[in-house]
């Protein structure tokens, strides 16, 4: 999209998204005058492959929400597990699941678990980094989605805070 012409790039820019400007390029027909420069057959390509892995990602998220569902209905039906964060919980969790028999237990693989980092006279944590970060990433990701739709979580958040908590 760089390189073609500029009137064709500016009705591209037009469109906002990625498939806005694919939809544009598929409709490009070839132009006879120009048979020599391939950009517009390219474009037109590119558009068309651009629809096809589209739709694939759509049947994937699909098949993913169905096998989510199944797996952890009740974890996705609370507020913030969305399907990818659950999924990314399941993975952490893996076939070991069973082990999993508290929140520590699950904290530890998700990179969320105070590790003793003292020395001394000094007692303090500080978090494990060693374990699944995309579990992490879930994790946080729900947090904060918690944080901004529960006032729940928000006044457990305050609480700890007054506490002197970090």
């Amino acid at each position: 999209m760089v390189t073609v012409p500029a009137a064709l790039r500016a009705q591209l820019d037009t469109r906002r998204t990625l498939e806005g400007k694919a939809a544009v390029c598929a409709r490009l027909r070839p132009n006879t005058d120009r048979l020599a420069d391939p950009a517009q057959a390219a474009l037109a390509s590119l558009a068309q492959r651009i629809a096809q892995l589209g739709a694939q990602a759509a049947d994937l998220e699909r098949g993913l929400e169905k096998m989510v569902s199944v797996a952890a209905p009740a974890t996705v039906s609370r507020l913030g597990c969305g399907t990818h964060h659950t999924a990314a919980l399941l993975v952490a969790a893996g076939e070991s699941i069973d082990r999993l028999s508290s929140e520590g237990s699950f904290a530890h693989p998700c990179t969320a678990a105070p590790v003793p980092a003292s020395s001394g006279r000094t007692s303090r944590h500080r978090l494990n980094f060693s374990g699944n970060r995309v579990a992490n990433q879930a994790l946080h990701m729900i947090v904060l989605a918690r944080l901004r739709c529960c006032e729940l979580t928000r006044s457990y958040l305050d609480r700890r805070v007054t506490e002197g908590k970090t």
